[in-house]
């Protein structure tokens, strides 16, 4: 093992000394024979063994391994030539043999071997053969399988096509872009072929109910798991790889949480389709139903006896009439046995839960025919066990009204079912009175407030009761009242009548007109009954006057909310509440377009693919941009914002690395290795392995392997094998930062790290899983920089390195020896290096990009310079004849036409960045009615940005330096802007040209200010702060006729940080009213100008404001009261249209219908940032504007 001689090197040293207990040494006893005191006085001297061991040069063990290593290589070129002409299957068959000569240790002697080579006539000559028994022989034989590994590499290496094919992976080949409009219009096609093929159609509506049943959260989301159950309980037409295909399109997080409403969207939209191909199709679902209600009864097995015993038992219950009564229409009980018998088989289906039978039966029809079934069976017990049981004698038939209004909060009788009989009993009385019946079908008739009968007017002075047809409503229903119940009511009504007549409560033409239509025509009168007694008999037009005297304008509607553990009361009209639903809007939201590129504090994070696209990433998502078609696509698959990202050498396979979450122990740091062309994931490393975050990541050239090193404390590199996913190495690097990581595509096992004080190359052996520090740089003479920042290779192997003293060395072959170096090459640390044709192009701090000759002087041919806005250059990245350039302020800029010679020479920096954003937390957003920069946001970089949602670009950028902001509003123009800062300043701007003037500037409270609005007229100006004060600012004039911005009072009552403020379109007398809202679900409205709380209830509803962005309003109450915003805070509102856009402090959007006043309504969800701090509709209300907070980032979702 070791070639040098301790004793030789340090004489000193003597192993008789130090020689463990219990072993001899030449010439000596053994130490077993001294005594215990010699054992003490010659105790081994270990810390000078130690020494001498650590201090031994063991250079000559490596050249010695390295002398192994060229001689195993020489003898894996000369196999591959003489093995070059045999097939992959004549090296299995050998293999074959080799096992079939071997032992059970599987090692095999020299004539075992020479005959397997024989036997399957491979010709190895006699030289190779020896060297092969040289280093596989040991004392047990020939390792037979060692061996054949040997020859298995050395056939590789000879370029057979069968070889080249099976190393070849056909599926990392880029893909052609199939967008997603294409991938839903097949999924329809799909869906409609499959309902057209099977001639059967799916119940929307019961699926609806059953997802909505699921949906615990309301937020339009339910688990994969769920969805298949369901589907399969419903049996539904549409299954197998399509119903897969169709749930994993409806889960765009891909975390197995699907969009049911989305679901129901292809499916109707598939029947709908299927429907207009084949219209024979729309009569299946009714005959379906019809055919499964003739399905056989469970009581047709059963004996007459057991029969009689279920139908006594129904009949208790109040089910079914007795047998022994009479029919309405007089028909015998014989007549009615049929009815009977098709009632009680319709009712069987409730019957063995009752008598504790199992239906066997019930298996023969679907299952949404079963709960179709189900639920009718059981109103249908429900409501006809309300209806008292009649008695033997007289009944006359009276037909009334059906309800007209089923939204009536008193309660009414279903459609189907009748009032039944009025009789002296005093259950069945109450039972009658409870129940409301309207005046006529007209819905327009406002009679439907208190309960009343219809009764036909009396003729010739009897006491029949006949109906008039031209009342009747499209379903009747009817009562049963016995005769001298009856008779007794027309008596009272009879009374009644002479009352009204005597005390004149009706006179003059009414009276007269009524009996005139009396004496023309049948007339109708119409009975009001209050608590059982007849209060008012009077014609239909006169009841019809009476109650539109009576009705108020707008009914008025109270509800009553626990929000947060508050309790909240909101009244509003009836007619606003009336007819909304609870079901997600029918609109969707869908991520559009992502702002801005993460430079601040990641390196190494601009790429270009293949298909000529460009890769970078903000927040959680990579953005994929193509230029020419100015268009995003987006891998959202992580779960926290990302550090790192790299591309494989085929262009086609992405590796980005995450943060771990310091809140969501689940979301670990791990490394995805997807597809960039259909944005599939292929594996998933390092779950549980990497800490804190992954640091770096690089492909390996020409193999597929990718190197990782997380974020720990220690620094762990691993390689992985990203064909299998399997961990290939692991080893500690022991330095406080690493900065960048890459391979030598020349040397491909050749691994270098760069970070603190640390520059290492490293030997990477993927078969046997070792990762061997192979060498350091050689410094000599030339300065060492406390950190070396970034590296990169060029084809010829040479290794160029950045660091923060602002010197680029070059190492020549990937050695360890600097071969040329560029000192001062910066003002400052060098942030990124590359190698272009023969040039090395170089940026740093100092927001120079340099362009390097290779040569021996390294002189510099040109040069670039950024925008002072723009910070520092952190990456730089070559496209297609064009320089990208990504910026520590987190922009993008592009330098065109760079085939210069030299590169750069004459070039300049495109006006319009690819994106921009913020580099810090940015909380502010406004939009602008009548501008093309339509967006404006401001953050605590002192950044204002302006964009432009309908061509996705950035249109400005300015800095105020010293400014924190926190909230931002503008005029419709977007030339006078409002901003609130962190420490309380209130900053007014005017835009005049291209320049902004500053008109107020003043520091009006000591906590931060989160919310700033204009009034309607652009003269006053509200200011919520976080110390629960409201803050006025008007534009006055002087008393020389100019206009100035002066503070003129505070608002004060809210009990939390005021988070939202409101102006109104409409002025109330001579000033708009002013609303807003606290975290503490407090709802305000002032009077700016007397500076107090506006306390006319009345005058609210016929108010209009010109923003919807308080977080607790009546129109909004079921958003704040829904379980998505009750487990979560609600951090900003917007309203459009018929839509309402929420966020909250965990990430998530939600979509609700707006109005949404009921409790229970359901919502898309969609993940948005980590925390969506505020939100705007655009000007168009095409767009929804998203700012994050701290990942700088904004989003625009499209409504669609």
């Amino acid at each position: 093992m070791m070639d040098v001689d301790i004793e030789d090197k340090y004489p000193d040293f003597s192993f008789e000394e130090d020689m463990p207990v219990g072993k001899t040494s030449k010439g000596h006893k053994s130490r077993n024979h001294v005594t215990d005191s010699q054992k003490e006085n010659n105790k081994p001297k270990t810390p000078q063994f130690r020494k001498a061991f650590r201090d031994t040069d063991f250079g000559g063990e490596n050249d010695a391994r390295d002398d192994r290593r060229k001689q195993d290589e020489k003898l894996l070129n000369e196999l591959s030539e003489v093995i070059r002409d045999y097939s992959q299957q004549r090296m299995r068959a050998l293999h074959m043999s080799f096992r079939l000569y071997g032992n059970d240790e599987m090692c095999m002697n020299y004539k075992e071997m020479t005959q397997s080579f024989q036997e399957n006539n491979v010709s190895i000559p006699g030289s190779l053969l020896k060297s092969l028994t040289v280093k596989f022989e040991s004392k047990r034989g020939i390792d037979l399988e060692g061996m054949y590994r040997f020859l298995s590499e050395a056939h590789n290496n000879t370029g057979r096509d069968s070889v080249l094919a099976r190393h070849t992976r056909n599926d990392l080949a880029p893909r052609s872009d199939v967008s997603q409009e294409e991938v839903d219009e097949d999924l329809l096609w799909r869906v409609e072929a499959q309902l057209v093929q099977m001639r059967e159609n799916m119940d929307i509506s019961e699926l609806r109910m059953e997802f909505q049943a699921r949906d615990h959260g309301k937020c339009g989301k339910i688990d994969a798991v769920v969805v298949h159950q369901v589907c399969q309980e419903f049996q539904l037409p549409v299954f197998g790889s399509l119903l897969k295909n169709l749930v994993k399109r409806c889960d765009d997080e891909k975390n197995q949480k699907v969009s049911w409403p989305e679901l129901l969207s292809f499916l109707e939209r598939g029947q709908e389709n299927a429907w207009r191909r084949d219209p024979s199709l729309k009569s299946i679902p009714l005959q379906r139903y019809k055919q499964a209600l003739a399905t056989p009864s469970p009581l047709d097995d059963l004996s007459s006896k057991t029969r009689e015993n279920i139908v006594i038992q129904l009949r208790k219950k109040s089910i079914f009439r007795r047998a022994d009564s009479p029919s309405p229409n007089g028909v015998s009980d014989k007549q009615e046995t049929g009815e009977d018998q098709g009632a009680l088989r319709a009712a069987s289906a409730t019957v063995p839960k009752q008598v504790g039978m199992s239906n066997t039966t019930e298996k023969s029809g679907s299952a949404t025919v079963g709960r179709r079934k189900e639920r009718q069976l059981h109103e249908l017990e429900a409501e006809v066990a309300d209806q008292p049981a009649p008695e033997v004698g007289m009944h006359v038939q009276i037909t009334v009204d059906e309800p007209s209004d089923t939204s009536s909060p008193t309660k009414t009788l279903p459609d189907h079912l009748s009032v039944e009989s009025i009789s002296e009993n005093q259950d069945q009385q109450d039972s009658w009175q409870n129940s409301t019946l309207p005046a006529s079908a007209n819905n327009d008739d406002p009679l439907n407030s208190e309960p009343y009968i219809k009764f036909p007017a009396k003729q010739n002075g009897t006491n029949d009761l006949s109906i008039n047809e031209s009342s009747l409503p499209s379903k009747e229903t009817k009562a049963m009242v016995e005769n001298d119940v009856l008779s007794e009511k027309d008596n009272k009504i009879d009374e009644k009548k002479n009352t009204i007549a005597n005390n004149g409560k009706k006179a003059g033409g009414k009276t007269a007109q009524a009996n005139k239509k009396a004496d023309t025509k049948d007339s109708t009168e119409v009975v009001t009954v209050k608590n059982g007694q007849i209060v008012s008999v009077m014609s239909q037009e006169e009841a019809l006057d009476d109650r539109k005297q009576q009705s108020p304008a707008k009914k008025q509607t109270t509800i009553n909310m626990g929000i947060n553990g508050k309790d909240m009361t909101f009244t509003y009209d009836e007619d606003k509440v009336k007819g909304q639903l609870i079901d997600p809007p029918t609109e969707r939201l869908k991520l559009q377009w992502v702002y801005g590129y993460r430079g601040n504090d990641c390196r190494k994070n601009v790429h270009l693919l293949g298909s000529g696209d460009t890769i970078y990433f903000m927040s959680y998502i990579v953005v994929i941009y193509n230029r020419q078609a100015n268009r995003q696509r987006h891998y959202k698959e992580h779960t926290e914002d990302m550090k790192y990202i790299d591309v494989h050498p085929n262009k086609n396979i992405v590796a980005s690395g995450q943060y771990a979450s310091r809140k969501k122990p689940d979301n670990k740091a791990h490394i995805r290795v997807w597809r960039a062309d259909n944005l599939t994931t292929l594996h998933v490393l390092g779950t549980g392995l990497c800490e804190k975050s992954i640091a770096c990541l690089a492909f390996a050239p020409n193999k597929e392997l990718l190197a990782a090193v997380d974020n720990s404390l220690e620094k762990k590199l691993t390689i992985w094998d990203t064909a299998t996913g399997q961990q290939r190495g692991e080893e500690l690097l022991n330095t406080d930062l690493v900065c960048d990581i890459g391979f030598n595509p020349k040397y491909p096992d050749s691994l270098v790290t760069v970070g603190k004080e640390h520059t290492c190359w490293w030997k990477v052996y993927p078969d046997s899983a070792t990762i061997q520090n192979s060498a350091s740089p050689e410094y000599d003479q030339f300065l060492r920089a406390k950190f070396t920042i970034c590296l990169d290779f060029n084809e010829g192997g040479d290794l160029v390195t950045g660091d923060s003293n602002g010197t680029i060395y070059v190492f020549g072959d990937g050695g360890k020896r600097i071969t040329n170096y560029i000192k001062h090459a910066h003002d400052g640390p060098v942030f990124t290096v590359m190698y272009y044709k023969s040039y090395i192009l170089s940026g740093g701090r100092d927001g120079i990009i340099h362009c390097w000759v290779c040569n021996k002087n390294m002189d510099s041919a040109a040069f670039v310079k950024l925008p002072e806005t723009e910070g520092g250059v952190r990456m730089l990245c070559v496209g297609q004849k064009e320089l990208m350039i990504g910026t520590t302020m987190n922009s993008l800029l592009v330098v065109p036409n760079i085939d210069n010679e030299p590169p750069l020479r004459g070039s300049f920096i495109e006006h319009t960045p690819l994106t921009q954003s913020h580099y810090d937390d940015v909380r502010g957003i406004t939009r602008v009615t009548n501008s093309s920069t339509d967006i404006i946001t401001a953050g605590l970089d002192g950044l204002i940005c302006g964009y432009s949602t309908s061509g996705k670009i950035s249109k400005s950028k300015v800095q105020f330096k010293g400014y924190q902001y926190l909230c931002v509003d503008s005029n419709n123009a977007g030339n006078l802007l409002a901003l609130g800062t962190r420490d309380g300043h209130v900053h007014v701007l005017q835009k005049e040209g291209d320049r902004w003037t500053q008109l107020f500037d003043r520091k009006v409270s000591r906590d931060r200010l989160d919310s700033v609005k204009f009034s309607t007229d652009y003269k006053q100006l509200a200011i919520g702060s976080h110390d629960t004060t409201i803050y006025v600012l008007g534009y006055l004039q002087k008393d020389d006729g100019t206009y100035i911005w002066e503070f003129t009072g505070k608002l004060k009552g809210h009990s939390g940080p005021v988070n939202a403020v409101d102006w109104s379109t409409n002025k109330h007398g001579d000033f708009y009213l002013l609303r807003s809202s606290s975290t503490a679900m407090e709802l305000k409205y002032w009077q700016p100008t007397t500076l107090e709380l506006f306390l006319k209830q009345a005058v609210l509803p016929s108010m209009q404001w010109a923003t919807d962005s308080v977080t607790i309003d009546a129109s909004i109450a079921g958003i704040v009261a829904s379980r998505t915003t009750k487990e979560r805070e609600m951090t900003s509102v917007g309203v459009f249209g018929k839509i309402a856009v929420a966020g909250d402090n965990c990430g998530n959007l939600s979509l609700f219908r707006y109005p949404c006043s009921q409790v229970g309504a359901f919502c898309h969800s969609y993940r948005c940032h980590a925390t969506v701090r505020r939100l705007v509709f655009s000007p168009s209300g095409r767009y929804v504007m998203t700012v994050g907070g701290k990942d700088s980032c904004l989003m625009q979702w499209e409504v669609v």
